[in-house]
């Protein structure tokens, strides 16, 4: 089975992609909501719509391993990054089944929806 194209460039191909129109989708918030609230809502809003599509309408399966884009700041340097990353000890083990609904099935895709849509996920993390 072909996979489709589900690496959108775009918020309005992921729009496209999904046969929605990508103004209809846009949170109508009254004029006195400040506008970080605005901007937040809009950002996380846009990225639901960009994972759906890359999901391709997939859902998971209780307990199918997902991969979301992590990100760090290298304090030291001051440079802020991307980085998928998993921990692994010899002597305990961690897991949570708590999940995640900007999730994706591969670890490109998540790396994908990370990096090309970086300013969506600063303006939902960072203040």
């Amino acid at each position: 089975m072909k996979r489709p194209k589900t690496h959108f460039e775009s918020y309005e191909e992921a729009c496209a992609y999904q046969k929605l129109n990508p103004e209809d989708l846009i949170p109508v918030m009254s004029e006195k909501a400040p506008e970080w609230l605005k901007n937040f809502l809009e950002a996380s809003g846009k990225l639901a719509v960009i994972c759906e599509g890359m999901r391709d309408g997939r859902k998971p399966k209780p307990g199918e391993l997902m991969y979301y884009p992590v990100f760090f700041k290298d304090s030291e340097n001051g440079n802020a990054g991307f980085g998928l990353a998993g921990t692994y000890c010899d002597v305990w083990n961690s897991n949570t089944n708590v999940g995640e609904r900007l999730s994706l099935f591969t670890r490109e895709d998540a790396h994908h929806f990370g990096k090309q849509f970086l300013d969506l996920h600063k303006a939902t993390k960072i203040i």
